[in-house]
């Protein structure tokens, strides 16, 4: 009876300590987590990961510019060549494409210097880069398709192991939960 007394006692002096520290840790502001923090508990693994988002914006701009720069609008330019061509004047038409500085022009400058040549020329041309361009197409769909599954074998790889440790957690709860054998 007397040891039942005194871990009753016990058990509320301990119920009265852990509810003294809980107040304790609850009145205390946790400290704030800054931005910058984070990336410095990332440890050096951070710093290639920067330089490729870094990378990957710098890319990213440089595309967008030049796509933007090349997408303005060249009515202007179709006008002044359909002008010279009808007007008989080709020599006038491939100088005006020469001196502007966008891909429509390059495009329009090369099939102005075409007129007049055989068909044959123009075909043999055309079949030629067209079949450099399929290769060029197809090997690049094969490396981003083996890239594609490659990342998708690593992100199986990287879920196995998420679904082994979570399993494994689970099982070291239960050991801890079970009552002293």
């Amino acid at each position: 009876m007397i040891t039942l007394l005194l871990t009753a006692i016990d058990t509320t002096k301990q119920v009265i300590d852990s509810a003294n520290a809980a107040k304790t840790v609850l009145t205390t502001a946790p400290p704030e987590l800054h931005f910058i923090d984070l990336l410095f508990k990332g440890g050096w693994v951070m710093l290639p990961l920067a330089l490729l988002a870094f990378l990957g914006l710098v890319i990213f701009i440089e595309r967008y510019l030049t796509i933007r720069k090349s997408s303005k609008d060249e009515t202007n330019l179709m006008f002044q060549i359909k002008q010279n061509i009808h007007e008989g004047r080709l020599d006038s038409a491939i100088a005006l494409c020469k001196n502007t500085k966008s891909p429509l022009a390059r495009m329009l400058e090369k099939g102005l210097k075409r007129i007049g040549r055989p068909i044959k020329d123009i075909e043999g041309t055309i079949s030629g880069g067209l079949y450099t361009k399929m290769i060029t197409s197809a090997t690049g769909l094969i490396i981003g398709i083996v890239a594609y599954v490659l990342y998708h074998i690593l992100n199986m790889m990287v879920e196995k192991i998420i679904l082994k440790m979570e399993t494994d957690a689970i099982e070291f709860i239960d050991l801890l939960e079970e009552p002293g054998k």
